[in-house]
């Protein structure tokens, strides 16, 4: 796409990425949670396989685009929080669990991941 083009293709993300945004947001907790699971535990989703995956890669397979590079930075917020919710409600389902990993280097950097149980496997 030329220069010209960049600009429309922009607009096309970010009203796409609205889009999604408008419909997890609409999405009953409950809905939210299995879409959350399916999206990043499942098939090809950053958390598949056992993983631990960052809740912002787990957020980041609702995003609609190949990429989050020029989306509008309030609406990524957004999508993580809604996504976030989903993980949450999952956690307390006993569906995913999270482990906190240190940097044993340093000791100061910290990284919050998840992945499924056992039981969350099993309803994937």
């Amino acid at each position: 796409m030329g220069f010209f083009g960049d600009g429309e293709k922009r607009q096309a993300d970010n009203e796409a990425l609205q889009a999604e945004v408008a419909r997890i947001g609409a999405l009953p907790v409950k809905q939210l949670a299995v879409e959350v699971m399916t999206k990043g535990f499942g098939p090809g989703g950053p958390a598949a396989g056992g993983v631990l995956a960052r809740p912002s890669d787990i957020a980041g397979a609702f995003i609609p685009t190949e990429s989050s590079h020029d989306l509008d930075q309030s609406q990524l917020d957004t999508l993580y929080q809604i996504a976030v919710e989903g993980l949450q409600a999952l956690e307390h389902a006993g569906l995913v669990r999270f482990q906190l990993i240190i940097d044993a280097g340093t000791n100061d950097n910290y990284n919050l991941n998840y992945t499924a149980t056992r039981l969350g496997t099993t309803a994937l």
